[in-house]
């Protein structure tokens, strides 16, 4: 299983667009999915494998083929050529599976059903295969020829069927609707996998932008610490050298801190909370957390320096009494 994972999960590098990323990943999963499911039916069907190749019939051979096709196509998105293998793939499937059989086997019965569900099918593994936002001239390209595939699927099936007038006198094939029922189906599939897919990227990239902007804010939030405890370590260096009264410091200090530090500090803290409990939008965060860094950034540059002026009037007057 973990070897599994780690094949779904190759085929992208750091650099790779995370929605190509995306699509690679979708692409793993059809490959080893899809030989998987024709490894299955080759041992379901065993004794037609059994027979000596040269006495098998097409769909014999595309079987054992597609199972190729896909573990070429897999090898190709391991070694860096995702483009190549998806691209091999997406075109290969629908030859070998359904524009083959039907011209050399004219056109099987089944195939007036099993036909237009492959386009819809391959239809929608090329919207999981490509991005239209990053590889939209191949995305859009396909997805035309797929359609004006769907739009002559009785002219195609017709035409290479040898008992296609005794079908089209009596079969389904003679309705008037077939062709508007299958482009039906192949619009409300793809319609519905597009806007799937769309609101699945929407959540992804706003996860992303969230968690970019939480490191981001963690990362602020961890520089100002850094800044007050130096500024803390130097304030007390120089109140050791001094030998001034560190008690009036430490008291403007305490004073500073409870009236300017902590408010900005409990607001972030607030912030925080909220966010965890999506409380508010991801836009209102980010203002609220730039404003309250700010206030606390602010606030503490002014406490040092008073700080340090407090130290200075401190060391002043010590010196006057010695």
């Amino acid at each position: 299983m973990n070897y599994i994972n780690k094949l779904i999960l190759n085929g992208f590098s750091v650099q790779t667009d995370p929605q190509v990323q995306r699509r690679i990943v979708f692409s793993n999963v059809t490959y080893i999915s899809l030989a998987l499911v024709y490894f299955i039916f080759i041992i379901i069907d065993i004794p037609s494998y059994l027979k000596s190749p040269f006495d098998w019939n097409m769909d014999d051979i595309t079987v054992p083929a597609m199972i190729g096709c896909c573990l070429l196509a897999l090898y190709l998105n391991t070694r860096g050529h995702s483009f190549t293998g998806r691209v091999f793939f997406i075109l290969s499937w629908p030859i070998l599976m359904h524009i083959l059989p039907v011209i050399i086997l004219h056109t099987p019965s089944d195939y007036y059903l099993a036909f237009p569900l492959g386009i819809i099918l391959h239809a929608v593994m090329i919207q999981l295969f490509f991005s239209f936002k990053k590889e939209r001239w191949i995305y859009i390209g396909l997805l035309a020829v797929n359609f004006a595939g769907m739009l002559s699927v009785r002219w195609f099936l017709i035409i290479n069927d040898q008992n296609s007038q005794r079908l089209i006198e009596e079969g389904i094939v003679n309705n008037s609707y077939y062709s508007l029922i299958v482009i039906l189906y192949w619009l409300i599939f793809n319609f519905l996998i597009f806007y799937i897919l769309r609101v699945v990227e929407g959540y992804i990239e706003e996860n992303h932008l969230q968690q970019e902007i939480l490191t981001n804010n963690n990362e602020r939030l961890v520089h100002l610490v850094e800044q007050f405890e130096k500024s803390n370590h130097l304030l007390m260096e120089r109140l050791d050298k001094q030998s001034v009264e560190i008690n009036d410091v430490l008291t403007e200090y305490s004073n500073f801190n409870a009236h300017f530090v902590r408010g900005p500090y409990c607001r972030l803290k607030g912030i925080l909370h909220l966010r965890e409990l999506n409380a508010i939008s991801l836009n209102e965060y980010q203002l609220n957390m730039n404003k309250s860094m700010e206030e606390l950034d602010i606030a503490m540059q002014k406490m040092q320096t008073q700080i340090e002026e407090k130290i200075d009037l401190l060391s002043k007057r010590k010196l006057k009494g010695d």
